[in-house]
């Protein structure tokens, strides 16, 4: 299977590399990415096929999305839902993905990820290195979850949402659409649409230079 990227920064590289991995194991070989003219592409010697509003892709290909930004990755799935576009699941050799899981189509799952039983996955959602879904969970389309975010069982997600590294949710908990929940937090309660989930009372950073104080002069 032949797959194309859109898109050719950072995560469109992280990609790249997933395929390779994958493609020891699978017949996934990688054509080439859809960008805009000019765009300083970071995937090596990897073929520029043009921009997707104008691509037609043929019978034997597929394309997975290159970029992590939310409001760009909708604008891209928006023109490329036509006749003649499809996508796979691409899951990492090193990921654990429960024979009982239910996936959609176009899911990135990186390195060392886990997808527990009974767990349903919708289109398009990116799982970062070392990410977890609780059994029984739902997760709707197009949420990007970076590195490391913890979901606990009997959880329900929408679509459009991005959780920073390390964040986590606590079992039973539903998060609707569109919303942040920034890196490193536990979530405790529910979180509708739109929202930004932080911790208010998170610490304070003090930076010490030990250089610094090492080079002030001794009190006689």
């Amino acid at each position: 299977m032949n797959v194309v990227l859109l898109g050719s920064g950072g995560f469109a590289r992280e990609v790249q590399e997933y395929l390779l991995a994958a493609g020891a194991t699978a017949p996934l070989k990688l054509k080439g990415y859809l960008d805009v003219p000019g765009h300083q592409s970071l995937l090596g010697d990897a073929a520029h096929l043009g921009e997707e509003g104008s691509y037609r892709p043929g019978a034997d290909e597929c394309f997975l999305l290159g970029m992590a930004d939310g409001a760009k990755r909708a604008e891209v799935l928006a023109r490329c839902s036509g006749a003649g576009w499809k996508s796979l699941n691409l899951i990492h050799p090193t990921a654990v993905v429960s024979p009982r899981a239910s996936l959609g189509t176009g899911n990135v799952i990186g390195p060392f990820v886990y997808v527990g039983a009974n767990a349903v996955l919708g289109d398009h959602n990116v799982f970062n290195c070392g990410c977890s879904v609780g059994h029984d969970s739902t997760i709707g389309s197009n949420n990007v979850f970076a590195s490391n975010v913890q979901l606990a069982g009997y959880v329900r997600i929408g679509d459009a949402n991005f959780f920073g590294i390390s964040a986590s949710v606590i079992p039973r908990l539903t998060i609707g659409n569109g919303s942040k929940v920034a890196a490193g937090t536990v979530v405790t309660a529910n979180v509708p649409d739109a929202c930004l989930y932080f911790h208010r009372d998170t610490n304070k950073v003090a930076f010490i230079y030990p250089q610094a104080a090492q080079a002030q002069p001794t009190p006689e």
